[in-house]
């Protein structure tokens, strides 16, 4: 049997923070997505941990890498997982050190993806070796995932993974999943639902200054967007109010033309146990109803691009359990049991009906901002709690 505290006195703590150092220093800018350099890292760290591993790319230029720590029994499977894009890094003299420099200041490592979520990378790989450098065997299956396209929600990402990467290369399908996404610290596992619309008003153009002989393709989708902002906005514990934004808007060629085109675009977020099916109805109601009362109204476009239910797992679940008593363990603290906005990649593990939760070192208010970091003691104690998690639900001898 592995010992639980000389396992945790075996992770490589120097190991794991130069790790995300060069994870960081390994750009991977979504879009517009350059991977081989980051994925060649965590195919190369899976491989020095004796993995089976797998690269699964659904098309060209998407590797996902993910590796297989096969059990004695094999009787359930337990996946740790991270994305390797990042979001692009901005003004780079925003920045108080490079923002892929991966530099160590104030017991943080800087830079872009450090919280979200490299840092969940090199935790992972760094838990198994120190399962590993404890000795025993793990009862159950464990893999390691490393997947992209996370931070634009394309399918050849986790969903490629879970339909159709795992079942080519052989491997298991999870369990359950551990996604180390930015959480504080705290087990996340209630998660809002969006539906994202482009919408395009199409009017008739005229002289500026007379504007009564044209159709105002603005005025129109101003007045479209007030009527479906009138949603009824529902609460809910964990994940807070349903919120509608006007996220782009697109209109008019010249001050003293009427548009004849507007486009916009609105992100909406709804709580469980909610569906979108509510939100896509409310919409095409409002649409009916608003060109039954206006007969200029032309609404050319009604596109839904993005359309993900909310999803939540029971926080007396017992991958919850597990986690929180692992975590209490390390950290002698009991975390918070939160929702979040959205699911990232857990959206296609939950639907599928495969229990996930998020725990991660990194803080929600640096993410995709100028001068990300992750706290070092934040990343240790993240990569103990997975090392425990492994034990715990694949079991060992």
């Amino acid at each position: 049997m592995i010992d639980r505290a000389d396992l945790l006195r075996r992770l490589d703590e120097r190991g794991l923070i130069e790790l995300t150092r060069r994870l960081v220093r390994a750009p991977s800018v979504n879009p517009p997505g350059r991977y081989e350099e980051v994925s060649g890292i965590m195919r190369e760290e899976f491989e020095k941990l004796g993995l089976e591993v797998s690269v699964m790319e659904g098309e060209p230029g998407r590797p996902n890498v993910v590796g297989l720590l096969r059990g004695s029994e094999g009787k359930r499977t337990y996946m740790i997982s991270g994305h390797m894009d990042v979001v692009p890094e901005g003004d780079p003299s925003a920045w108080i050190y490079p923002p892929f420099g991966g530099e160590v200041h104030d017991g943080k490592i800087w830079g872009r993806g450090s919280a979200d979520m490299k840092c969940a990378l090199a935790g992972e790989v760094y838990a198994l070796k120190a399962v590993l450098d404890a000795g025993g065997e793990l009862k159950g299956n464990l893999l390691l995932g490393a997947t992209v396209d996370d931070e634009t929600a394309g399918p050849m990402g986790m969903k490629y993974v879970l339909g159709r990467g795992l079942r080519e290369a052989g491997f298991p399908r999870p369990d359950m999943v551990l996604v180390g996404e930015i959480s504080n610290m705290d087990i996340v596992g209630s998660f809002k639902g969006r539906v994202w619309y482009r919408i395009r008003v199409r009017g008739k153009t005229a002289h500026g200054g007379a504007p009564q002989f044209g159709i105002n393709a603005i005025e129109k989708s101003i007045a479209l967007i007030n009527e479906i902002k009138k949603m009824e906005l529902r609460d809910h514990p964990l994940v807070g109010r349903d919120t509608i934004n006007l996220g782009r808007m697109e209109g008019g060629t010249k001050v003293n033309i009427v548009p004849e085109v507007c486009t916009f675009e609105l992100d909406i977020r709804i709580g469980p146990p909610q569906s979108t099916l509510r939100v896509k109805e409310y919409v095409e109601s409002v649409v009916r109803r608003m060109k039954a009362i206006d007969p200029e109204l032309n609404v050319e476009e009604l596109a839904v691009t993005e359309d993900r239910d909310p999803l939540e797992i029971p926080e007396d679940h017992e991958l919850v359990e597990i986690i929180r008593r692992d975590a209490k363990e390390v950290t002698g603290r009991v975390p918070a049991f939160r929702g979040s906005l959205s699911s990232g990649d857990l959206y296609y593990c939950i639907k599928s009906g495969i229990p996930g939760v998020w725990l991660g070192a990194g803080r929600l208010e640096v993410a995709h901002a100028p001068n990300e970091y992750v706290e070092i003691d934040k990343l240790i104690d993240a990569s103990k709690i997975y090392a425990l998690s492994i034990l715990d639900i694949c079991g060992h001898k």
